[in-house]
């Protein structure tokens, strides 16, 4: 009688727990993610991009393009067609509104400059993500014990969660609504970590971090952290900032890495207007425009600057951009202190086609 009572209690204990974990209000995701992230993308809104992806113009433009019907008689696509079947029936959904139920709640991918990376999906509906997990546990047990014989699904439990790996560089747990998958253990045990500490430590509570976020703004679906600090010390980033050795890389780039090399962070958004997207990128910190190397890169008055962009029929894309070849040539030697090969090639071919005229002050 002792025996099944201590059952039932047990039994009447996992269902609540189950159902504790299930109900649980969960933080933003940022204040799981740990601090040392140095790139972290968020898409806060996945709608307008599903839209724009899987909406119904987007689809019929592709559909009805030759290249997709005859990649429809391929038995890689085949066998692609069947496994959606085989999802929809078994989550009794279609994919497009699996999809957004699935993504809607928001997406972050973090990644370390050691190369650990951490990707949370919050759903919008936990029965949906619970019966996806189920189906993706049986089919990896499935295919493990096709090809080793052996079951290659672990399961172990860290802080009241359960912690999956259904194969190499693969660890994921499902809390409630939210999924997190990660190629490293340790990053993975990091985030359960920061949820029981309430986000205290975390990416999210980050000086560089929130005021990136608000320089990149909340309306936007999409917005991109860099930590710039981070990559310039642990990352070849640094040392690349530090010294051109590419001209053509010099004049193209020259007032970014100016501007690289002065910031902290980097926040990039991208909002969907319409058929359009519309990239926008601030940095913390100020160039030189009126003194350093990189002068050449910025007009020194209003009527100067970039051109307007040209439009001509069919157009796929367009650049315009403001550089002063004369003040980029004079200021080679500080920009490239060491001579290289392609500049010397550059100048005794322009001396030669100028007939020996100064090319910095009488041709530039």
């Amino acid at each position: 009688m002792l025996r099944k009572r201590f059952l039932a209690l047990a039994f009447i204990i996992g269902i609540t727990a189950g159902r504790v974990q299930a109900g649980e209000d969960l933080a933003p995701a940022a204040q799981w993610i740990p601090q040392d992230a140095a790139i972290t993308l968020e898409i806060s809104n996945p709608k307008p991009l599903l839209e724009l992806a899987i909406g119904p113009k987007t689809v019929q433009a592709v559909t009805s393009h030759p290249l997709w019907k005859l990649a429809t008689l391929t038995p890689r696509f085949q066998q692609l067609r069947q496994g959606i079947d085989y999802l929809e029936s078994r989550l009794d959904t279609d994919w497009q509104s699996g999809l957004e139920k699935l993504l809607g709640g928001g997406v972050i991918l973090a990644a370390t400059p050691t190369g650990a990376s951490l990707l949370v999906v919050d759903s919008r509906d936990a029965k949906l993500l619970g019966r996806l997990h189920e189906v993706a546990r049986q089919f990896a047990e499935t295919q493990s014990s096709k090809k080793s014989g052996s079951n290659r699904v672990k399961s172990s439990q860290h802080q009241g969660v359960t912690v999956w790996s259904f194969g190499p560089n693969d660890y994921h747990a499902v809390v409630g609504s939210r999924l997190m998958v990660s190629n490293r253990r340790e990053m993975l045990l990091a985030a359960l970590a920061l949820r029981s500490a309430g986000g205290k430590g975390s990416l999210g509570q980050s000086a560089a971090y929130q005021q990136a976020m608000a320089a990149a703004g909340s309306r936007v679906p999409v917005r991109m952290f860099v930590d710039l600090a981070v990559l310039r010390q642990r990352t070849p980033l640094g040392k690349a900032l530090e010294r051109e050795e590419n001209p053509m890389a010099a004049l193209l780039f020259g007032g970014l890495a100016d501007v690289l090399r002065q910031s902290q962070w980097l926040a990039l958004s991208l909002d969907v207007q319409g058929p359009r997207l519309l990239l926008e990128a601030t940095a913390e910190g100020r160039a030189s425009s009126a003194q350093g190397a990189a002068a050449f890169a910025w007009p020194h008055d209003p009527a100067q600057g970039a051109m307007p962009l040209l439009s001509v029929p069919r157009q796929l894309a367009s650049l315009s951009f403001y550089r002063d070849l004369h003040g980029f040539y004079a200021a080679k030697d500080k920009l490239f202190p060491e001579r290289t090969s392609g500049l010397i090639f550059f100048e005794n071919m322009m001396g030669i086609f100028f007939s020996g005229r100064d090319l910095t002050e009488e041709v530039l």
